[in-house]
């Protein structure tokens, strides 16, 4: 998933704030203190995860104090083969609308917008991972953990699998590359045998360097020498 744009308003302390995202490296938003970053987050997982019509204490709790207006937040995202505009208001006249830019223009409302979203984030989404990802002034109770996802797990077996080199764990990132359980997850065991694996190259069961390490900092003093001179 990628967020290319992302608008709030009347969310919290938000009047309105409009952000266009990189298409590629980092977007860092900074600021003071309350001004806003947290409501900008929280505001996109509202948007993906509560019904537009939702009573909810979530709901309640983003409402601007002392304002009668309904918030509302609208994304431009890509979702696997789909980019899209997703918006919603809350509270007043709630409402939910998609328009499709591609690959295919597609316009729908209400119920079908919200229905369609959903089931674009289950095809091509790790909801787990998203979670996992987001912090919002530090983890709260029952986030889920990195390790529960099947996703990242893969992701590590595939850069063990890239970053190794030399042959000397080859077989052991090998086994991790094409360790998986019945259902498709990646198996946990072979990629902590391929780490530890690694780690084997370069350190002892007692912690003391190994030749391989040893060289490879002889090399590294001399290429220095090399490149003072």
């Amino acid at each position: 998933m990628r967020l290319h744009r992302l608008l709030v308003r009347d969310f919290r302390g938000v009047a309105e704030r409009e952000v266009v995202f990189a298409d590629t490296g980092v977007t860092l938003l900074h600021g003071p203190n309350e001004a806003g970053k947290s409501s900008l987050l929280e505001a996109l997982h509202m948007l993906l995860e509560v019904k537009a019509t939702s009573k909810s204490q979530r709901v309640e709790a983003v409402l601007p104090a002392g304002r009668d207006v309904a918030p509302y937040v609208e994304a431009e995202l890509t979702v696997g083969p789909y980019r899209f505009v997703y918006g919603k208001r809350y509270h007043r006249r709630p409402s939910a609308t998609v328009t499709v830019l591609a690959p295919a223009p597609q316009q729908l409302s209400g119920g079908s917008a919200e229905d369609w979203v959903r089931g674009v984030l289950t095809a091509h989404v790790d909801a787990q991972l998203l979670a996992a990802l987001t912090v919002l002034q530090g983890p709260s109770p029952g986030q889920p953990t990195l390790r529960d996802s099947a996703a990242f797990a893969k992701a590590l077996v595939a850069a063990a699998g890239r970053a190794d080199g030399t042959g000397a764990s080859s077989a052991a990132v090998g086994a991790a590359s094409e360790g998986q359980l019945d259902d498709g997850t990646a198996d946990s065991t072979s990629l902590y045998d391929a780490v530890a694996a690694e780690r084997a190259r370069y350190y002892t069961a007692t912690g003391r360097e190994t030749a391989e390490l040893a060289a490879a900092r002889s090399r590294a003093v001399a290429a220095g020498s090399a490149h003072d001179a």
